[in-house]
Parts: C-alpha cells; sequence; structure tokens
C-alpha cells in the first residue's frame, strides 16, 4: 500500500505538510508529476489559490526550482540533502542560472546541470 499523496511528498522532496497540500490543490499527487513543470508555472497555480496570496506564492519560487529538479531524480530524498541553495547567486556560482530559468521544466533544469557537470 502506498503513503498517501502529501506524505508521499512530504518524503520525497523534504518539504513541510502545507507545501505538500498545496501542491496536491493545485494538482500534484506524486513528485514525479513535478518534473514536466517550471518554478514560475507552479507559482501562478498557487496563485490562483484562494488561500494563497501573490507574495506567499512567490515566496515558494526558489524552493519550487529545488522542487521540479528533484522530480527528475531516481533518489530524491538523498539529493535533496545536495546543492541546498537555489537562490538566483547560488545558481550563477553554479554556472546553471539564465534569465528564463524559472521558466524551464524540471527536466531542462537537469539537462542544464548535467551539461554543467560534465563540463567540468
Amino acid at each position: 500500500m502506498s503513503p498517501e499523496p502529501a506524505q508521499h511528498l512530504k518524503q520525497k522532496l523534504a518539504i513541510t505538510p502545507k507545501t505538500a497540500g498545496l501542491l496536491i490543490e493545485v494538482g500534484f499527487r506524486d513528485y514525479r508529476d513535478l518534473r514536466s513543470s517550471s518554478p514560475g508555472l507552479v507559482v501562478e497555480q498557487l496563485k490562483e489559490l484562494a488561500t494563497v496570496t501573490a507574495a506567499q506564492a512567490e515566496g515558494y519560487r526558489r524552493g519550487l526550482r529545488r522542487m521540479v529538479w528533484l522530480a527528475t531524480q531516481d533518489e530524491p530524498e538523498e539529493q535533496a540533502k545536495l546543492n541546498l541553495d537555489w537562490t538566483q547567486k547560488a545558481l550563477k556560482a553554479r554556472g546553471i542560472w539564465s534569465d528564463d530559468f524559472d521558466t524551464l521544466t524540471g527536466e531542462e533544469i537537469n539537462q542544464r546541470i548535467q551539461a554543467r557537470a560534465s563540463s567540468v
């Protein structure tokens, strides 16, 4: 028997119960569902919820950068412990930031990270 969706999201993405609940509310019941979404798109979906203000939704943007990437990983619990800083400054330092970063899907972010790792 698989765990309930909120527990599954919480465990796989290392997020709070509130964040897991919000993701479920906008249609993400499994962490893998996020891999073809972008941080910007999920923020826009959160803004449409009556219980979330625009400022609160924007507050999830940095975490969503990590979450959509984790959705592409086979062992997200382990990967969540790596590269903890997903701010624009940290992503620039890692050589993967671009002005359109928040429109990239998790799969595109993963490709960028893989390309950067193979060029080092």
